[in-house]
């Protein structure tokens, strides 16, 4: 956190900086081919801190759609049919 003060024959004041860092992913998510029923596993590994909040999507083809409650940095997923294509 900075701070930074003024002064002046007509003003005083202060003011309060707080500066983020973004996250650096480290390693993204590769693209697997799995038989049906299989599990496929991703993983992301973050560089340093500050720990990024995960959101996992899935594009069946048309457009990303959440994947409700898939917050960690692993996602996996047992594939069916259906899931062919998907990225």
């Amino acid at each position: 956190m900075h701070r930074c003060g003024s002064t002046n024959s007509d003003l005083t004041g202060s003011a309060t900086i707080d500066v983020k860092t973004v996250p650096e992913i480290a390693v993204q998510p590769v693209s697997q081919t799995v038989c049906e029923d299989a599990v496929a596993t991703f993983v992301t590994v973050q560089a340093a801190p500050p720990n990024p909040d995960y959101q996992w999507y899935a594009d069946s083809g048309s457009g990303m759609t959440l994947i409700p409650g898939e917050t960690a940095a692993t996602l996996s997923v047992t594939a069916i049919s259906a899931m062919n294509g998907y990225r």
